[in-house]
């Protein structure tokens, strides 16, 4: 069986026409290297970019169609993980998971930071703090 080689520039304008989630995710499924061309995910909602999903060694980055990171997840050598929710650029919660039956949750809403651990063996919340932070005002006099 032959296969049919196309020029670098057609594969090129025919990867740039894809504007859909479907059509994308086949794509990959072509061949090695169009799947090496679209190796980061790409979400489109009604033909416009969302979001891109990005796979590293051990992480995986969500971003929306400017680049500004939505959230990430870091799997860790010997279980658990940490999940990061991002807003503006900005972490405002984490989620830790530590083996073997503990849950750690940051939140930041307001200037106001809150820690909750929790024991998924028990199906208990061990304990709560919260902090307030005062962010650095800039005043112009």
């Amino acid at each position: 069986m032959e296969t049919l080689k196309l020029p670098f520039n057609v594969i090129k304008l025919i990867l740039s026409k894809i504007n859909d989630t479907q059509t994308y995710l086949n794509s990959r499924l072509v061949c090695k290297i169009w799947y090496e061309k679209l190796k980061n995910i790409k979400i489109y909602n009604l033909k416009e970019l969302k979001e891109i999903i990005e796979f590293q060694e051990k992480e995986i980055t969500t971003y929306n169609s400017q680049w500004v990171i939505i959230n990430k997840y870091f799997v860790k050598t010997y279980g658990g993980f940490i999940y990061k929710t991002y807003s503006n650029g900005q972490c405002i919660e984490t989620i830790n998971l530590q083996p073997p039956y503990k849950i750690k949750k940051k939140t930041l809403k307001q200037y106001k930071y809150t820690n909750v651990e929790y024991d998924i063996n028990e199906c208990k919340e061990i304990k709560t703090e919260e902090t307030i932070e005062i962010p650095n005002l800039c005043i112009i006099t």
